[in-house]
């Protein structure tokens, strides 16, 4: 019983060109993605304090803003 094809040969070489090709626009993608869009790093990395609210209605997004940035904290940042 024979599982595997011993004689099968498969150019890697052959497709390197296409495979760098692809690789390059892959990372330029890549780059100018970060570029536009820029690091979006969570809690582990900028510091601070996590609180998660629920609200048995949807909450306005605009007024929780207001709210806490009234009562001094001008740099939250909220999320739905």
């Amino acid at each position: 019983m024979q599982l595997f094809n011993k004689t099968t040969e498969i150019d890697f070489l052959g497709a390197r060109k296409v495979a760098m090709a692809i690789s390059l626009v892959l990372i330029v993608i890549s780059l100018a993605s970060l570029v536009a869009r820029g690091l979006n790093l969570g809690i582990d990395f900028t510091g601070g304090t996590l609180i998660e609210v629920g609200y048995s209605q949807p909450a306005e997004l605009v007024e929780v803003r207001k709210t806490l940035a009234g009562a001094g904290f001008d740099d939250a940042v909220v999320q739905h």
